[in-house]
Parts: structure tokens; C-alpha cells; sequence
């Protein structure tokens, strides 16, 4: 665990959609778009979910070097937010564990290994973070912000 201002941070080797396509800093966007978390006022219910099929739940977490190894459980070397971020490049990012994606758990079920170029650039995906299972492009970081594409 992480402490940032007010804020903990938890690491893992998984990440969980509880934001969508909002920045994470944008809690009055984030509990409407991703699934929702602890920190959001409500976790979003099935019936919420336009597009089951097509919306992000879980992936593997975007790993980072991790300079200041507590050992608090995590990958020896390699650290990840257990919210999936797509904007947001904390620190020197690693390559993803599985070459150049990540594995993909969607909201009914099923697994899909997504390039690391289409998960993290709102053009592509952006709907598929949105529990409306539309861009919001309103919400979406400057461009400047986005993570690096490899």
C-alpha cells in the first residue's frame, strides 16, 4: 500500500475498471462511467451494464519498476495500482507481462488478450470502459496525458 496526499493506493498483479474512461482524479465522473469502488459512492449493478460483452473488468496491472520495494507482497522488482488506469503512467512503466497486452477479463465472463496499444487509446477502446458503453470523450485526459503507445 501507497500513500499519496489523503489518498492509499493498493498494489497488485490485477487492475479493476472502477473508474471507466474518467480521469481517476474525477470522482464526480468515475462512479457513473467504470464499475465503481470503495472510494466511489456505489459499485454499479448488472443491470447498469448496457453492454456486458464489450465493458472492461479486470486485467492484468500495467506493472512498474519499483524503486522503494517494501515488500508488501508484490512482484519482486514490479508494482501495479489495482485500479486499471488509462491515462495515468506512474513512474519508468515496464512492458506488459504477456509481450505487448494484457489480458482482459470483460463483465460477462469471458478473457481476451488486448494489445497494450488498443487498451490504453480512448479512440479504440473508450466504450469499453463505460458501463454505458460510450466514449465520453468529454472526460478523457489532454492527449499530452495518455500513456505512452508501444
Amino acid at each position: 500500500m501507497e500513500r499519496r496526499g489523503r489518498e492509499y493506493f493498493v498494489h497488485g498483479s490485477y487492475g479493476f475498471n472502477g473508474y471507466g474512461v474518467a480521469q481517476i482524479n474525477d470522482a464526480t465522473n468515475s462512479s457513473k462511467l467504470g464499475l465503481g469502488n470503495t472510494r466511489a459512492s456505489s459499485i454499479a449493478s448488472e443491470s447498469e451494464l448496457r453492454a456486458p460483452s464489450e465493458m472492461f473488468a479486470v486485467a492484468d496491472g500495467r506493472t512498474y519498476k519499483d524503486v522503494l520495494d517494501s515488500g508488501e507482497g508484490k512482484i519482486p522488482g514490479l508494482s501495479s495500482f489495482m485500479e486499471m488506469q488509462l491515462y495515468y503512467t506512474p513512474r519508468e512503466e515496464t512492458s506488459p507481462l504477456h509481450g505487448k497486452g494484457y489480458n482482459v477479463l470483460f463483465t460477462d465472463g469471458h478473457v481476451v488478450m488486448t494489445k497494450r496499444a488498443n487498451l490504453l487509446f480512448p479512440p479504440r477502446t473508450a466504450q469499453h470502459w463505460n458501463r454505458d458503453n460510450q466514449p465520453h470523450p468529454e472526460v478523457w485526459a489532454p492527449r499530452n496525458q495518455w500513456a505512452v503507445q508501444n
